[in-house]
């Protein structure tokens, strides 16, 4: 697995090299790493900066807390718009959407 690679990568440099001084560096590990994969110019690192980054900060919690937030605050009929670019959080909007598609049993028995 190429997640087990770059890890393996990260860390065998830092044991011996010591600690990271940029990102570039750290790029550099990344992108030896994982190899030409052919990413059309793109630098490969780019999505384990990203990786790193959403873990982090915790940001699909922060998405779920968000959704969870917005949902007790809806008022039945209200409407949330929601706009996202990544297919993660995708992912996590439509599974709390299937989860969350029926009323609650107290608004369906008013």
């Amino acid at each position: 697995i190429i997640a087990d690679r770059i890890a393996d990568a990260i860390l065998a440099h830092q044991a011996q090299h010591g600690r990271y001084r940029t990102a570039g560096e750290l790029a550099d590990v990344v992108s030896k790493a994982k190899g030409d994969n052919g990413f059309g110019g793109k630098n490969p690192a780019k999505l384990t900066f990203n990786a790193i980054r959403m873990f982090l900060n915790q940001e699909m919690e922060q998405l779920k807390l968000a959704l969870e937030s917005a949902f007790e605050l809806l008022e039945p009929g209200g409407r949330c718009v929601i706009i996202t670019f990544n297919p993660k959080e995708r992912r996590v909007i439509a599974q709390f959407l299937r989860a969350h598609e029926e009323p609650p049993a107290e608004l369906v028995s008013r």
